[in-house]
């Protein structure tokens, strides 16, 4: 699957009215308005009275939409409540858009206000491992204690196998999901392929699927509590209530064979749609010619694939939405290679193609997301293994590649799609391999520069951050096709949010597209009264971008999902600051090295130059694993509050004649404990 897209939510929002869902507002119940406290939960200060989310899927032609409509009431109780609902957010999944919607609030006189639609807006949302995710937003209107609060929206698009995931900040007396799929359709392939619906649900509790005489499904949760919205969570799939539509090719797939027929399908569908040909063996000869060493061969083919067949998915702008819409649809290899553009798909099996005519083995084989779901072979649904890849056999072992992402360089993976287990296509056996991810010293950002503060304490000077592995992946996949002033833009949004009144000017962004290459972003950095002048000193913490950021894993009550870090990473600061003249390092608080083999580990070195107002600083963090259990979260609150303790040490400097040695202390902090040591060994993949 490609690395990077472009979604943008297309809010195709009607007039807010009373007929803007076909009817008009229903009365609701004036006890409503006499309860004072939740009856789920007394000490919550709003609550669901009720959530209904209907989820209906047909066919437009020969594809299917999904359409999810949602009606809910919720009651007000205390400032706290207002707090938590006066901005309405809701995630909308990739492709999905909305496409009505209608909000009011409702006073216990009968009267209400309805929302303005200039007032919804699209914002983000960050959720589970996926990171920061679309939402449409809007701002509650005349919110109060006291108040109910109705919205009903529609959320449609061009989708087949579904999953809903429950989230909720505030308890619900009743909340039902009515889901309502095709029980079957045919595509008219060549040969026609027809499919069958199964629905889902998980996490439910005690609670069963109810089949409805309609055809439809219904969830039912009564007097849930609220959801706590914990950060660096598993997928939602794994902890939340969550309903699961998909389409099989068989109405009864034998599960116990499920996997192994599972493979022998891709093994087909791979053979059909990579057959070489004349053409393209000639291609390869020619592109290999005088190329002996199989490493070197088969890297040749795949920076082809990747850098001289335009994917049309991920062009770097290359296309226009109007030029893409008159391409012609490859139908074999020979074709993308004659035409040299090609969707995703088309591009991996152009590739397979051309490893096998240089008398490579190559298969497709069909692999997890990580953001969406922790694999396991128990959990038997196309979708689990919905994101296909290359293996081929290099040196008596399978190796992965994804020429479908035209940003990742050779040999290397999606960190979403790394470090999980994958189904090899093959026509006989059920064949399951592993993917390996990269260390946290491969996935790296590493900032450095030159920075000078002044008697006013105002710090300036060109910062150069560096960017590798899994890193780079994160930054080319949100910047490389955005337009330059505009990525210019978020990068001086990005720092000015880390370091408050910073001043970023003289932005570059280089390799951006030189996928082999780290990238590089450079920038000319501005902060007044970075440092505190007194009298005759000066005192600044050399943490520039850790300073003001405050620690993870606060406050959190008992944690009910399990904890999953995107990817083993690596942070590095070496920066050199520079004085006027006349000042000398007085003294300096040395933080705490510490390290957790295996798990994490951090350093600060720093020191004065003698005989110069000069203080060299040098700053690692690594966190090598990225999957705990939910208990590690009070081991990781202490961790990341020890982290916070050492970060927050500062140096002085002081105006004087004649230089002296400089006192160094040591700062008494918490120390690793074997508990974060217990907590931090090997996690076996969640079951699902």
């Amino acid at each position: 699957m490609p690395l990077f897209r472009t979604y943008r939510l297309v809010f195709c929002i009607a007039m807010i009215s009373a007929s803007a869902f076909g009817s008009n507002w229903d009365p609701v119940d004036q006890s409503e308005f006499s309860r004072s406290r939740s009856v789920v939960d007394e000490g919550e200060g709003a609550e669901f009275v009720f959530r209904t989310i209907d989820i209906n899927q047909f066919l437009v032609g020969w594809r299917l939409e999904t359409e999810s409509r949602h009606h809910l009431l919720a009651r007000i109780f205390n400032e706290d409540g207002v707090n938590k609902l006066k901005v309405f957010k809701h995630p909308i999944q990739h492709g999905m858009r909305i496409v009505k919607l209608e909000a009011r609030t409702i006073k216990p006189d009968g009267n209400y206000i309805e929302l303005d639609p200039d007032n919804v807006y699209e914002t983000e949302l960050v959720r589970s491992s996926r990171g920061k995710v679309k939402a449409m937003a809007f701002p509650v209107p005349a919110l109060e204690v006291g108040d109910l609060v109705e919205v009903k929206f529609l959320i449609k698009g061009m989708r087949a196998n579904f999953s809903y995931s429950l989230n909720q900040s505030i308890p619900s007396r009743s909340t039902t999901i009515d889901v309502r799929p095709l029980d079957s359709f045919t595509v008219p392939s060549n040969p026609p392929v027809s499919y069958a619906s199964r629905v889902v649900g998980l996490n439910f509790g005690d609670g069963e699927a109810k089949q409805q005489k309609d055809g439809s499904v219904l969830f039912e949760l009564i007097n849930s509590k609220a959801m706590p919205d914990e950060d660096f969570r598993v997928p939602d799939i794994h902890s939340r209530p969550s309903v699961i539509v998909d389409y099989i090719s068989s109405k009864t797939p034998n599960l116990t064979r499920y996997w192994k027929e599972t493979g022998a399908g891709l093994y087909r569908e791979s053979k059909r749609r990579s057959k070489g040909s004349r053409k393209l063996e000639s291609k390869v000869k020619e592109l290999l010619s005088g190329v002996k060493e199989e490493r070197a061969r088969l890297r040749l083919i795949y920076d082809f694939c990747v850098s001289d067949i335009r994917n049309t998915y991920s062009d770097f702008g290359y296309y226009t939405d109007t030029e893409k819409e008159k391409l012609r649809r490859n139908d074999n290899p020979s074709e993308t290679l004659e035409r040299g553009y090609g969707n995703p798909s088309d591009v991996s099996y152009l590739f397979i193609a051309m490893a096998n005519a240089a008398g490579f083995e190559a298969r497709l084989a069909s692999v997890s997301d990580r953001r969406d779901l922790l694999f396991t072979r128990q959990f038997k649904y196309p979708f689990a293994l919905k994101d296909e890849i290359v293996a081929v056999s290099l040196g008596g072992d399978w190796r992965f590649f994804d020429p479908s992402s035209p940003i990742l360089p050779f040999g290397e993976l999606n960190w979403w799609n790394a470090d999980s287990s994958i189904l090899l296509s093959d026509p006989k056996e059920e064949i399951f391999l592993r993917t390996s991810g990269l260390p946290a010293k491969e996935s790296s950002t590493q900032r450095s520069g030159e920075l000078s503060i002044d008697s006013s304490g105002k710090l300036r000077g060109r910062v150069v951050e560096s960017s590798a592995g899994c890193e780079a992946q994160e930054f080319r996949n949100e910047f490389a096709d955005l337009p330059e002033e505009e990525a210019k833009e978020r990068i001086r949004s990005r720092t000015a949010a880390a370091i408050s009144r910073a001043v970023v000017s003289n932005i570059s962004i280089e390799n951006l597209k030189t996928i082999e290459e780290p990238v590089v972003v450079s920038y000319d950095l501005e902060v007044p009264d970075f440092a505190t002048v007194v009298g005759d000193r000066i005192i600044f913490q050399p943490v520039v971008f850790q300073k003001e950021r405050e620690a993870i894993f606060q406050g959190e009550e008992e944690r009910v999902a399990d904890i999953l870090f995107p990817y083993p990473r690596m942070k590095r600061d070496q920066f050199s600051f520079i004085l006027p003249d006349g000042y000398e390092l007085e003294e300096l608080q040395r933080p705490e090295s510490f390290s957790i083999d295996g798990v994490v580990d951090f350093s600060c070195e720093l020191h004065g130059v003698e005989g110069a107002a000069r203080l060299e600083f040098d700053r690692s963090y690594s966190l090598h694993r990225n999957l705990f259990k939910a208990k590690a979260n009070t081991i990781f609150s202490m961790l990341f509050s020890k982290l916070n303790v050492e970060d927050r040490y500062a140096v002085t400097f002081r105006r004087s004649a004649s230089a002296q040695h400089p006192r160094i202390g040591y700062r008494s902090s918490i120390s690793p404990t074997k508990d974060l040591e217990t907590a931090s060994k090997k996690t076996p993949p969640l079951a699902s």
